[in-house]
C-alpha cells in the first residue's frame, strides 16, 4: 500500500504530464490553424485571379468545365487549363474529376457573383 506522501507525487506527477501534454497540443493547435488561415487566404487569392474568373465565366456561359474549354476560350496551354481545373475544383467551384466527362458546375451565376463579392482576405 502506498503512503500518502507517495499518492500526492504520483498525482502531482500526472498533473504535470497532462500540464506538458495540453501546453504540447496547444502549440499544434496553433500551428493547424495558421496553416489553415494561409490556405485559406491563398485560395481567396486565386479566385480573384482574373484567368480564374474568365475560366468560371467561360463555364457559366456553356454550363460545364473542361480543361479543353480552357484551352479553347482562354487561348491557354493544357498544363496552365489543368491549374485553372484544379483551382476550381479546390475551391468548390466544379465537380470532382470523372474520368473524360465534363465537369459539373457546383455554383451556378447568381453564386459565383456572390463569391466574388465576398471579401474574404
Amino acid at each position: 500500500m502506498k503512503s500518502k506522501s507517495e499518492k500526492i507525487f504520483e498525482l502531482e506527477s500526472m498533473v504535470d504530464f497532462y500540464k506538458e501534454e495540453l501546453a504540447s497540443l496547444k502549440k499544434v493547435n496553433k500551428e493547424l490553424t495558421e496553416q489553415l488561415r494561409l490556405h485559406v487566404v491563398s485560395q481567396c487569392f486565386a479566385i480573384k485571379e482574373p484567368i480564374i474568373i474568365d475560366a468560371m465565366e467561360a463555364c457559366l456561359s456553356v454550363g460545364y468545365a473542361s480543361t479543353s474549354l480552357f484551352t479553347r476560350r482562354l487561348n491557354v496551354p493544357y498544363k496552365t487549363a489543368m491549374k485553372i481545373m484544379d483551382t476550381l475544383e479546390d475551391n468548390k467551384m466544379v465537380g470532382m474529376f470523372n474520368g473524360t466527362a465534363k465537369r459539373e458546375l457546383m455554383l451556378n451565376d447568381v453564386e459565383f457573383k456572390k463569391l466574388l463579392k465576398q471579401n474574404c482576405c
